[in-house]
């Protein structure tokens, strides 16, 4: 019962569903300054924060591949924010990346060239990105029904999710916390 009326008191009864069906099931979620954040969303960011703290303190030396990788990326990001990185320092940061991800999961990044340009070559590298990574990074794949032949698969590339709803990146209320996250 907790859940229906929490799903209950996200709806704005006041806007007719028929005309504005967004407004009636989000807007009052989105005016409601006391719950920036979803519980999802609120979970994700605890995790992440946890995420940061593990990598901020992580050893190298004794990091295995998958942590060094993780590392190395996060501290590209972390650095780029909290100085004027110069453009040798990115490029060779950058270039760490590219060859951690190039060599355990062999998908081209920053224009290095790729071997296997073909269509099952594409869907091997986010394959293995997705499965080293455990989500999409750059792109992500997916199959569905081909709706021209019903009998067959469609499978389709796309760019990989973004973290929080659009409403996060879009309305100016939500800057800061978008700031934090970053």
């Amino acid at each position: 019962q907790s859940a229906a009326t929490e799903l209950l008191r996200g709806l704005n009864r006041g806007v007719d569903p028929c005309s504005d069906f967004y407004s009636y099931s989000c807007k009052n979620f989105l005016d409601d300054d006391s719950n920036p954040t979803s519980p999802g969303g609120e979970s994700q960011m605890k995790i992440n924060l946890q995420i940061a703290d593990f990598l901020d303190n992580l050893n190298v030396k004794k990091a295995n591949s998958y942590e060094k990788i993780a590392k190395n990326a996060y501290q590209l990001c972390t650095d780029s924010m909290t100085e004027v990185p110069s453009a040798e320092m990115l490029k060779g940061r950058l270039d760490e990346v590219q060859a951690d991800l190039l060599e355990f999961v062999q998908f081209p990044l920053f224009g290095f060239e790729s071997k296997d340009n073909s269509t099952e070559g594409l869907f091997t590298k986010i394959g293995r990105t997705e499965r080293q990574f455990l989500t999409s990074i750059l792109l992500g794949s997916g199959a569905s029904v081909d709706y021209k032949q019903i009998i067959k698969t469609a499978v389709y590339v796309d760019q990989a999710g973004l973290s929080y709803p659009r409403d996060y990146y879009a309305i100016p209320k939500f800057i800061n916390e978008m700031q934090d996250y970053a």
